[in-house]
């Protein structure tokens, strides 16, 4: 008798695979959102005044995009600052993070404070963005960037420690130079957690430009929400919310399909 194969479990499951099941659970979890909450409010057990309904929203998002330009130049506005801000982090915290992995000193010096850095609560130092920049896209770039480098600069010091000695040692003994050590070891070696990096790092940038348009900026769509919502315009503000939200998700989810190719490429050569 020939038995069924067994089902995977999760962790053998090909990465690409996990990954397109894993956004399809999203997508059902958040269509079932989205109708509880037309029920809730129908039936009274959500406040509309307050929390509006998806039916609604949906009335307002065609309102706001028939022939509004305010919400077009605040979507402009708001991806112009996150692109600037994301290539600040960047440029910033993928050489601080090389530089914090690859060197001892440095690393003992200053990895401490970034460390703590990052678990202290940002908006405290939103005044002092503020004082430097100034009000509007100065402060959100700058704000934006910081959130977004502290993350990258982790994740690739993190991607470098996790490089088994041993590839090192290979390249060494072949008479590899330090730079094609860090060609053919350390950036391939590093790229998954790199990678990684790079998502926080444009999720926490688009988070903190949110902030910084909502309390110091008169542009973006962070300042649109705060002008809705002070205006009891509570529909329009939940159509910027969820184009923000589903924003994030669908590129967080295009993030995880890539990482998983890369994950499947970096098991392959280790195998």
């Amino acid at each position: 008798m020939v038995k069924a194969p067994r089902k995977l479990p999760a962790a053998r499951l090909d990465p690409s695979a996990l990954a397109r099941k894993a956004a399809l659970y999203r997508t059902l979890l958040v269509i079932g959102f989205f109708v509880l909450w037309e029920v809730l409010a129908n039936i009274g057990a959500i406040d509309e005044r307050s929390a509006s309904k998806p039916t609604a929203i949906l009335a307002a998002f065609g309102e706001m995009f028939a022939g509004n330009t305010d919400t077009y130049q605040a979507l402009s506005d708001t991806l112009y600052v996150l692109v600037i801000a994301f290539i600040i982090a960047v440029a910033i915290g993928m050489p601080l993070g090389l530089a914090l992995a690859l060197n001892a000193t440095i690393r003992e010096a200053y990895m401490s404070i970034v460390i703590y850095l990052l678990g202290i609560p940002k908006t405290i130092f939103l005044p002092l963005f503020v004082l430097f920049f100034g009000l509007g896209n100065g402060s959100a770039i700058a704000f934006g960037a910081v959130l977004g480098f502290l993350q990258i600069t982790v994740n690739v010091v993190a991607g470098v420690d996790s490089i088994e000695p041993r590839f090192f040692r290979v390249a060494s003994a072949f008479g590899g130079s330090k730079w094609h050590s860090f060609v053919h070891v350390i950036l391939p070696g590093a790229a998954p957690a790199i990678f990684a990096g790079l998502w926080h790092g444009v999720r926490n940038a688009f988070i903190g430009v949110l902030i910084a348009q909502m309390f110091v900026s008169n542009i973006g769509i962070g300042y649109l929400v705060k002008v809705y919502t002070n205006n009891f315009n509570i529909d329009s503000a939940m159509v910027l919310i969820i184009i923000s939200a589903v924003a994030v998700i669908l590129l967080g989810t295009l993030w995880e399909l890539g990482e998983a190719r890369l994950t499947k490429w970096k098991s392959t050569v280790r195998s």
